[in-house]
């Protein structure tokens, strides 16, 4: 994962960053194309209910689901800017973070402490902000509270 920090089944950048190949001729028109725009794997649901014109149900088999929090690609896929997600979190076997804008909150278990990044300056996620910033990690870190508790990751 060069030149990414971490590995797979880590919260790093190199642990979770995973390339998308699409091919959709009538929809996407620019070839070998690369956005920055960040995707994530809860968007593939969204995706799929736009293209094929379907809601995302309220009820299912009795239940209700969780809220669809992911955004269509398909706009991605036209070659548009998309309404960035407000934040995106996840939890990896040997890690746990928080994305907002550029801003990346990240623990791993056996230290437990967040690390905070900078992703427009720092890509590689090699400068922990964290001290700087003590006030932007407990906001984050309330946010991500805020989600696993909603979708009772333990």
């Amino acid at each position: 994962n060069t030149p990414w920090r971490g590995a797979k089944i880590q919260a790093f950048e190199g642990g979770i960053r995973t390339p998308l190949v699409a091919r959709w001729p009538r929809v996407i028109k620019k070839r070998n194309a690369i956005t920055s725009q960040a995707g994530h794997v809860i968007d593939l649901m969204a995706t799929c209910l736009d293209v094929a014109g379907i809601s995302y149900p309220e009820n299912f088999e009795g239940r209700t689901p969780l809220p669809l929090e992911g955004k269509s690609l398909v706009p991605v896929f036209r070659g548009e800017n998309r309404e960035p997600h407000e934040a995106l979190c996840w939890r990896v076997p040997n890690g746990k973070a928080i994305r907002v804008g550029k801003w990346k909150l990240v623990a791993v278990p056996e230290k437990e402490t967040w690390e905070l990044f900078d992703l427009e300056k720092d890509p590689f996620e090699s400068d922990n902000l964290a001290g700087k910033y003590p006030d932007r990690v407990a906001a984050m870190n309330t946010r991500f509270d805020e989600w696993n508790r909603r979708v009772g990751v333990h």
